[in-house]
């Protein structure tokens, strides 16, 4: 029955991964074994059947049993089951993969390098104009051991509120720790309010296939820190307390600008 089975486990190497199109089993069995075989796997906790319900066949010789399936990009180790059932006599009956030539399990498939990625570890965020330089976190995964990744990153600024950020970004060979592209704000003095600048991961080089992770956009908001002057109005004014605010007034050119007009003679107190 589905509570006894053969199992062994395929763990991939430290960056590596492994996928499996195809297995091979080479069995024998007496004419009162099990006559049907499965294999389940842990990708799915041992829920399906990998390539479908092979017939065995009755007899002591050697027969081999081919199962096509596919399981991509496994990067952890991976449990693997044969099961034999519906046995014709469950006392004597036998099964089993080998007949002591050659190999009686073979599985088909193909191992490579965990490819490098690099993402923001956010994708937005907010900043005062005046806030000094920001760091802008990246992560990576599955650094190479043996040379440095560098990723390039780009910035759509269309109102010029950066003075300076770094790219590319490095991290060291085999370094796992989160580095960062440092932006520099410009602080003007305009009421020109909030304004989103957005970085962009471009391109990711170092590392077995190295590519831009999900995380690929991030978003910085510069929040203006220049007030509007607000002047209070009134219905009918006849005193304005120039405690309450400081206005200078700048006309050019002598024909053109703007005035004001106080048509009731109002004091200033």
């Amino acid at each position: 029955g589905l509570g006894r089975y053969l199992e062994f486990t395929i763990t991939p190497l430290s960056g590596k991964r492994f996928s499996i199109t195809q297995m091979l089993i080479k069995y024998v069995r007496t004419n009162t074994g099990p006559r049907k075989l499965v294999i389940r796997t842990s990708a799915d906790g041992f829920t399906n059947n990998m390539g479908g319900v092979a017939n065995l066949i009755d007899y002591v010789q050697p027969h081999t049993k081919i199962f096509n399936f596919s399981i991509a990009d496994q990067e952890t180790p991976l449990v693997i089951r044969l099961y034999g059932y519906e046995t014709e006599y469950f006392s004597a009956g036998e099964f089993g993969p080998g007949d002591n030539v050659g190999d009686d399990i073979v599985v088909n498939g193909s191992t490579e390098a965990i490819p490098t990625s690099v993402q923001f570890v956010n994708t937005a965020s907010a900043v005062s104009e005046d806030g000094g330089p920001v760091d802008l976190a990246l992560s990576i995964e599955h650094p190479d051991p043996t040379v440095p990744t560098s990723v390039t990153i780009s910035a759509a600024d269309p109102n010029g509120r950066i003075t300076s950020f770094s790219s590319p970004v490095i991290f060291p060979a085999g370094s796992s720790s989160d580095e960062a592209t440092t932006v520099v704000l410009n602080d003007n003095t305009l009421c020109d309010g909030d304004e989103d600048i957005v970085f962009t991961i471009t391109s990711v080089t170092g590392g077995p296939g190295a590519a831009i992770g999900d995380n690929a956009a991030y978003t910085l908001t510069v929040m203006d820190n220049n007030d509007v002057l607000q002047v209070p109005v009134a219905t009918d004014p006849t005193t304005i307390n120039s405690d309450n605010f400081t206005a200078t007034w700048n006309v050019a050119g002598g024909a053109t600008g703007y005035y004001l007009d106080v048509s009731t003679s109002p004091t200033f107190g």
